[in-house]
């Protein structure tokens, strides 16, 4: 199987096994985020497939029926060269809500990512927590695995990695 029927399979896991869990109901949401996200590689095969750290800002679009989130979004900076991210990479995401407690939230989920100009696709899977702030900010932790293919000049290869991000919304509907 390919990885991106993995990776749509463990998504379709992950959903079923929340259905179970009692959710407040809600109507679809939809948001445009922005934000600041930081990834560090804490394991990765040999050669290395992704830098040890790596710093962004990404403006978004997500709808939200009901514990499931579908969403897209861009690169818009990489701070790791501190220039607008040219050409830019896109993601999308799906995700679970799998518990909350009290106003922090758990949930599983994967992406993709790629970058079209360097043929560079990279799949990720992952658990996170989310905790709203103030203001329609909210605060994002988490743990994944992604794996890339490879492109011209990039190798291939799979790495484990924890991330950090802050971001704010802006309810459309």
């Amino acid at each position: 199987m390919s990885k991106l029927g993995q990776t749509i399979v463990l998504i379709g896991v992950a959903m079923g096994l929340s259905l179970g869990i009692p959710w407040p109901s809600q109507a679809a949401v939809v948001k445009l985020s922005v934000g600041v996200s930081q990834a560090n590689t804490i394991w990765q095969t040999s050669p290395p497939a992704f830098a040890k750290v790596t710093r962004w800002a990404d403006i978004g679009l997500s709808v939200l029926i009901g514990r499931v989130s579908l969403g897209f979004g861009t690169t818009i900076v990489d701070f790791q060269t501190m220039k607008i991210k040219y050409p830019p990479s896109f993601s999308l995401s799906a995700g679970v809500g799998i518990a909350r407690l009290f106003d922090v939230l758990l949930t599983a989920g994967g992406s993709v990512v790629i970058t079209p100009s360097d043929n560079w696709i990279g799949w990720s899977l992952g658990v996170g927590l989310t905790r709203p702030l103030i203001g329609g900010v909210e605060a994002s932790s988490g743990v994944g695995i992604e794996t890339t293919r490879g492109a011209p000049g990039y190798s291939p290869g799979t790495n484990i990695h924890v991330y950090f991000g802050v971001s704010w919304s802006w309810r459309l509907l």
